[in-house]
């Protein structure tokens, strides 16, 4: 699993993605594989390569991020009662 943006800030915008990702997908359909899924997180700019590259969007799902926030009264435990 590719986890983050896989090209530099800086050296975005010039097709390495599309160079990346293109040669991923078609080493997946070599070794065998006939469906490449693909996660992308609401609001990432690289949705539109994909679409591009082909990749059709089948289902939307929702995550839910917690963080631990030490400083609040959220991260203590309730008082017992």
């Amino acid at each position: 699993m590719l986890m983050g943006s896989p090209v530099r800030t800086d050296l975005q915008s010039r097709g390495y993605g599309r160079a990346i990702v293109s040669f991923l997908v078609n080493e997946m359909m070599r070794r065998g594989e006939k469906i490449v899924r693909l996660g992308v997180i609401k609001g990432n700019p690289a949705k539109n390569m994909y679409d591009r590259l082909g990749f059709q969007e089948k289902s939307l799902y929702h995550f839910v991020n917690r963080y631990y926030r030490p400083d609040t009264r959220l991260s203590r435990p309730p008082c017992d009662i």
